[in-house]
């Protein structure tokens, strides 16, 4: 391994093959590329399922609603509580919607307890084309072209098989992992709505046409299919990097993750004590602060959403984690190797790749 003077700082001390493929999709993206990634995805997901299912949530968020009722309602409150109404005289049916009121801390006498809403359209969260368009056709594409272009590995200065396992992972890492992650909990989320509702939805089915039975028949399977083989094949490839780098990294560098875990824990006691917050911050009389009230209001007895929203961002940190394996592995010391890691996101030099045309491609995929 080469330390001459003539190699860039960031590249000393760390996995050679960075340096030697510094041109061929080993750039990683700035730390501000991380929100916008996450909200790109978040908003997309829901966009669509305001417009398929009726409601903003994500599939994920349903369930932890759908447990928050359960536990919200005493075994001595009378009160009838059913996911499906399947009598004979209603021809359509919501599988799954959020209910307005339903996990208040009102008693359940209140009227507003229970608000169930029967509409024109069958609206069951299933496996659709947003999951075979958005999520795994970019996915499985990105991924098969990373195992392509890693075959030139061996041809590189310095090459090896552990330096080229640690390249793969890297590329893996920093432009699959994030995406993957939204995916496998999108997937898990909607295996528990099949297996919850599946005799539901075929009954939903039997009462569509014939042809909208076929078409949705497949268009069901065919995302359930893909959805799967994405889940396990990407999952092979990431899992073996979890046991090799990434917890090593996890138990290294402790104190990110607790700060991660303190930064989650603030949040969720200030919604909890939000009538303190509300009450000598948000004094004012104006719209904005009042619909930020209304928001946190609403999230008080949601906290799980935040913790849901602090799951799902803590793949970004682990993708740092694994890129500090790349450091210490070669010889870093501890505190350098965090300063070499934010070295490789110099936001001009991303900027500078993504004018190549190659690069832009990249950049959508690892996006989508």
């Amino acid at each position: 391994m080469s330390t001459s003077t003539s190699v860039p700082k960031v590249y000393q001390n760390a996995n050679p093959l960075l340096y030697t493929f510094r041109d061929d999709n080993t750039g990683i993206q700035p730390y501000f590329i991380f929100p916008l990634q996450f909200l790109f995805f978040d908003l997309s997901l829901r966009f669509w399922d305001r417009i398929a299912y009726g409601t903003w949530y994500l599939p994920g968020e349903l369930i932890q609603i759908e447990l928050a009722g359960y536990e919200s309602i005493r075994k001595e409150d009378y009160i009838t509580y059913t996911y499906l109404w399947l009598t004979s005289h209603i021809n359509v049916i919501y599988v799954m919607i959020p209910f307005k009121g339903l996990f208040s801390r009102k008693k359940p006498s209140d009227k507003k307890l229970l608000n169930i809403k029967l509409h024109e359209k069958a609206k069951e969260v299933t496996f659709d084309l947003f999951d075979i368009i958005f999520n795994c056709v970019p996915l499985i594409a990105h991924t098969i072209w990373y195992c392509i272009i890693q075959s030139n590995c061996g041809s590189g200065a310095n090459s090896s098989t552990w330096n080229c396992y640690n390249l793969f992972g890297y590329r893996i890492y920093n432009y699959i992992f994030d995406s993957y992650t939204d995916f496998a909990y999108s997937f898990i989320s909607k295996l528990y709505f099949y297996r919850q509702y599946s005799y539901a939805l075929h009954i939903i089915n039997q009462r569509k046409g014939t042809f909208r039975r076929i078409v949705s028949k497949t268009i069901f399977w065919s995302a359930f299919v893909l959805s799967a083989i994405t889940f396990i094949f990407i999952g092979a490839i990431i899992l073996p990097y979890l046991f090799t780098n990434v917890i090593p990294m996890v138990i290294i560098y402790a104190f990110i993750s607790m700060i991660y875990a303190y930064v989650v824990t603030v949040v969720n006691l200030i919604l909890y004590y939000y009538t303190a917050i509300t009450g000598r911050v948000f004094d004012l009389k104006s719209e904005k602060i009042g619909w930020i009230k209304t928001q946190i209001k609403k999230l008080r007895h949601n906290r799980r959403l935040v913790v849901s929203f602090g799951i799902r961002l803590f793949p970004y940190i682990m993708a740092i984690m694994f890129n500090l394996s790349q450091y210490i592995y070669y010889g870093e010391s501890f505190w350098t190797a965090l300063t070499r890691e934010a070295d490789a996101r110099e936001p001009a030099d991303y900027f500078q790749r993504m004018s190549q045309a190659p690069q832009i491609l990249h950049t959508i995929l690892s996006t989508i």
